[in-house]
């Protein structure tokens, strides 16, 4: 077990909030052939993605996440990121896990440290899944260092911009979409 899927005790379904509500105005809309939602958990956004993408897989680090979803996703899969799969995406999104914190007992919102490094992680598992032409959007916080997870997306041959801010009391919650320079150009089928 890496670092990353340390837990100390059982974990609740992530209550939805202001981070998945952002990144639900940041779907609402897409369509296309297939699309990934890392770090499923109630399955609700990917419910979602299933109205408008002919395919959609959810993954969890979190088994008992995937088997107790709320919202019981068609294609779900227990791996870290998107480590496990090998096919390609137009979009995929992520409400990452940006809480700093000392150690990873929480994956579902617990971010390392500087709350950077296990987004790091989730981002370098995703950009190979990303199809040509594709989008990447995740949601994280002023606070968890973000010019990281953007240089990343940058050194990786992607141009970022963030879509929507939301001010909360001591941070704001980025909407980010990575997404290659073509992006819209090209589809492909999963």
């Amino acid at each position: 077990m890496s670092g990353l899927q340390r837990r100390s005790g059982p974990e609740l379904e992530y209550a939805r909030a202001e981070d998945t509500f952002l990144l639900e105005d940041g779907i609402r809309g897409a369509s296309g052939s297939c699309a990934l939602e890392i770090g499923t958990g109630s399955g609700y956004l990917t419910k979602i993605l299933e109205e408008s993408f002919e395919v959609v897989v959810g993954t969890d680090i979190n088994f008992e996440a995937l088997r107790t979803q709320t919202f019981p996703c068609k294609n779900p899969v227990c791996c870290d990121g998107a480590d496990a799969l090998a096919a390609r995406f137009e979009l995929i999104i992520c409400n990452l896990p940006y809480v700093q914190s000392d150690t990873v007992t929480t994956r579902a919102t617990d971010g390392g440290k500087r709350g950077v490094e296990v987004p790091l992680h989730i981002l370098e598992s995703a950009i190979p899944r990303m199809a040509p032409g594709g989008r990447f959007l995740f949601v994280t916080s002023s606070i968890s260092h973000p010019e990281e997870l953007v240089l990343l997306l940058r050194k990786s041959g992607l141009v970022t911009r963030t879509l929507m801010t939301k001010r909360l009391f001591f941070e704001s919650l980025l909407l980010i979409e990575a997404s290659y320079p073509d992006a819209g150009l090209f589809s492909k089928k999963c």
